[in-house]
């Protein structure tokens, strides 16, 4: 993985600190790399998305957050709400109380329209704020200590 500065480098170090350990061996430096820039993004912003799209026609959909209970569902319930068939899906949680949420479509190429990405991301973040309006106060993020 080629690093842009030492202080990107700390940075992934202080994220893998914070991940499980099945998160640091499942997954590559680059993977690693573009989850870093997701979580820079949580903890900004509260909120991450990405698509990974795959020539195959399979897609990848990665959320970030604060974790919050029910979360998880709530986001596989809008992607089957959208007729998205999930292959596998994985959650990592954080010791600062951050999520990663990777989940494989199989039949993105299928469904796949222009906007959808945009409208994906509107509807997870929706949920993602319905789910935190229910938990109350963002302690999450005051017990990570950033």
């Amino acid at each position: 993985m080629m690093l842009r500065s030492d202080n990107e480098r700390v940075g992934i170090e202080r994220f893998l600190a914070l991940m499980p350990a099945r998160y640091i061996i499942s997954l590559t430096p680059e993977r690693v790399s573009g989850d870093y820039a997701l979580w820079r993004e949580v903890t900004e912003k509260g909120f991450g998305f990405r698509v990974k799209e795959d020539p195959a026609g399979t897609a990848e959909i990665i959320v970030g957050a604060w974790d919050r209970p029910g979360l998880f569902s709530r986001i596989v319930g809008v992607l089957s709400s959208l007729g998205m068939n999930i292959y596998r899906a994985r959650a990592y949680t954080g010791s600062g109380g951050i999520v990663i949420d990777k989940i494989q479509i199989t039949n993105w190429g299928d469904i796949c329209w222009d906007g959808l990405c945009q409208d994906l991301e509107g509807r997870l973040r929706r949920r993602y704020a319905e789910a935190k309006e229910r938990s109350g106060a963002d302690l999450a993020f005051r017990r990570s200590g950033l």
